[in-house]
């Protein structure tokens, strides 16, 4: 980006590349980059192959990682700055998308998210029967996911989360948690109400017939159609309850939102 070069680059006979710019997203690294590494590390052919990643990556993007490449594979890390000459290099084709941040705002009709389901029922045939020794604790059926981020901040969460209570949902910070418990939690949900956020990629774990409700602004970029892309195929019943953006209107659909609770309440009474 920045015309940098390595003058001192590292030789490796054999390598497959998954660094992505968007790799440091949990929702991007969920959707678009572990997917193409799942179908990769599912080719037997493949298997003493080492995986470039990026340097840096989360804990919990890098649990993840390792869930799928087993611990024998060699993963090397490329920090910023830092380039690799490779002699063979294996390059997999794009296995989900949605634009990160959209460059031409005059373009109708852009992307909502396009993605491969084969890969997620990989995913989630791998870590169906994994659980989390360190720590066996009965599940929530019903959860509610607390958003901590800065962008796209529900301004009555408070409000929201006393009412959800009170119908018996558990307030959750899935950000706390590791990247296990995250799954086994989803997997066990029939019931989740979140706004939208990199949190809810997890879902993709949930059982066929899970009510996933997602509170989202409305705006004419928002992007409405990504979770019900996402989930759909795996048997997901995806809701939306929409509000209106009024704080922070000049970051578009990353304002902050009002969400009215009575619609809240007609969606759980129905």
């Amino acid at each position: 980006r920045w015309l940098t070069n390595d003058e001192s680059p590292e030789s490796i006979p054999l390598a497959a590349s998954f660094v992505d710019a968007c790799a440091s997203n949990y929702a991007h690294w969920m959707t678009e980059v572990l997917p193409r590494i799942v179908l990769f590390c599912a080719e037997e052919r493949f298997l003493d192959v080492p995986i470039v990643i990026n340097d840096g990556l989360h804990k919990n993007i890098l649990e993840s990682l390792f869930l799928v490449t087993g611990s024998e594979r060699e993963i090397i890390t490329l920090p910023i700055g830092r380039a690799i000459k490779v002699d063979v290099m294996h390059i997999t084709s794009v296995a989900g998308y949605v634009p990160f941040e959209r460059r031409n705002k005059e373009l109708s009709n852009h992307s909502h998210g396009l993605f491969s389901s084969r890969p997620f029922e990989i995913l989630r045939n791998q870590v169906s029967g994994l659980d989390d020794v360190t720590e066996k604790k009965a599940w929530p059926e019903k959860i509610y996911l607390r958003r901590n981020s800065g962008a796209r901040r529900i301004t009555n969460a408070f409000e929201i989360e006393k009412l959800l209570c009170s119908k018996g949902y558990l307030i959750v910070e899935p950000e706390k948690l590791t990247f296990l418990q995250q799954i086994q939690l989803f997997s066990h949900a029939k019931e989740i109400i979140s706004p939208t956020g990199a949190a809810l990629a997890n879902a993709i774990a949930c059982k066929p017939g899970t009510q996933v409700t997602i509170l989202m602004a409305k705006h004419k970029d928002m992007i409405f159609r990504y979770w019900t892309n996402l989930l759909s195929p795996f048997g997901i019943c995806v809701n939306y309850v929409l509000g209106n953006i009024v704080e922070n209107q000049d970051l578009g659909i990353h304002g902050d939102f009002l969400i009215d609770l009575d619609c809240i309440n007609e969606l759980l009474e129905e």
